[in-house]
């Protein structure tokens, strides 16, 4: 009777040390038979591991409790465990643990994730919490494991008007200036920055629907190109100024609109980063209530680029006002105008880079034109 009740009380003992243990993931105890989740957006990192799964062991008994982690995979699966981390960092697919009484132990998990593997793949795993002095498994749970490819955010802001362009809206540009042989009718400035780490280089692309009469004369970029397109680049945190030029037939009837497809071609990637539409309205009537881009008004800069003063030159009709921009458009200069004159301008006081200056008369905005300062 005595062997009998020993052995019942060495069974329970037993039975209760190989429970008195919790194991942790993302801060919730594990549950035997229960699935536990992991994601990564990285792959084929031979440097490094893909993805890490981080636990907590805590032996809550009175004596000390050794285990071994041990995982497996499915035939078939392309994940792999390359190392486990229990007492130390064994390559392979299991580690010893050893805690005493009240300890709590780091365990780790790495996995690699073959370079080919296509966002959204999920791949399980069994693992084991393998009791050494039982010879028993204390706990049995399923890791998913996922790859999930990043999705940056923009790294890019386009701006027009002083508000972001958005993919597929349309922004809106009118002009009273039509058949000006001489100079553009409408021109689109816009302004873009660059708010990633690297140099960023892009297509600025315009499209015209067939039958159109308005049309696109040139396209400024890092330089100003006749057609419909030009190269752009900006180092991480520059902003560049971009303008579209359009015509106008000179018999256009005043309200008549026409769109125009806009399109940011990441030169890099080789897709479009932003596509959006304008509408080109021609207002012959003079709309007080639309702050219309107009041409009529002459004005240069020279020299351009320029590293200590430059000069410009404008000849209007009547009053009108001088502007000066930096290229997020602070300005920096405002000076009422009139006839025809000069500005002199101290470049030295200003920091390296591109601004922008035009004449605004009334509620006439005519195109801004780029000044390099070097």
């Amino acid at each position: 009777m005595k062997k009998i009740l020993s052995l019942l009380c060495f069974v329970s003992l037993t039975a209760l040390c190989s429970a008195q243990f919790t194991l942790t993931y993302n801060g919730d105890a594990v549950e035997n038979g229960t699935t536990a989740t992991l994601s990564t957006q990285s792959r084929g990192d031979e440097g490094n591991e893909d993805a890490i799964m981080n636990m907590v062991l805590t032996n809550n008994g009175d004596v000390t409790m050794r285990w071994t982690i041990i995982t497996e995979a499915p035939s078939g699966n392309t994940f792999s465990v390359s190392s486990v981390c229990g007492n130390m960092c064994n390559p392979g697919t299991q580690s010893n643990v050893s805690a005493d009484a009240g300890e709590s132990k780091a365990i780790q998990i790495h996995f690699s994730v073959p370079a080919e593997t296509e966002s959204g793949t999920t791949e399980n795993f069994t693992v084991r919490l393998y009791n050494r002095d039982t010879e028993e498994d204390d706990l049995t749970f399923t890791l998913a494991l996922t790859y999930e490819a990043e999705i940056p955010g923009p790294q890019f802001t386009l701006t027009y008007n002083g508000d972001a362009v958005e993919n597929g809206t349309t922004a809106t540009l009118s002009t009273q200036s039509r058949g000006d042989e001489g100079n553009e009718d409408a021109i689109m400035n816009m302004v873009l920055t660059n708010n990633g780490d690297v140099t960023m280089r892009w297509t600025i692309i315009t499209e015209a629907p067939s039958g159109n009469t308005f049309s696109v004369s040139s396209v400024c970029g890092n330089m100003c190109n006749p057609g419909t397109q030009s190269n752009v680049s900006a180092d991480a945190g520059e902003s560049k100024a971009i303008q579209i030029h359009f015509s106008v037939p000179a018999e256009t009837e005043s309200g008549t609109t026409e769109n125009f497809t806009v399109r940011l071609y990441n030169r890099d990637t080789e897709v479009d980063d932003l596509t959006f539409t304008l509408a080109l309205t021609y207002d012959g009537v003079g709309n007080s209530s639309i702050a219309a881009v107009d041409n009529t008004a002459n004005f240069s800069a020279y020299p351009n680029p320029a590293t200590d003063m430059a000069t410009i030159g404008y000849q209007v009709e009547g009053g009108a006002t001088l502007i000066v921009t930096d290229i997020a458009g602070r300005k920096i200069i405002e000076q009422p105008v009139s006839g025809c004159g000069t500005l002199n301008l101290d470049v030295k006081q200003l920091h390296t880079g591109v601004y922008l200056y035009g004449i605004r008369q009334g509620n006439k905005q005519y195109g801004m034109k780029k000044l390099v300062v070097k």
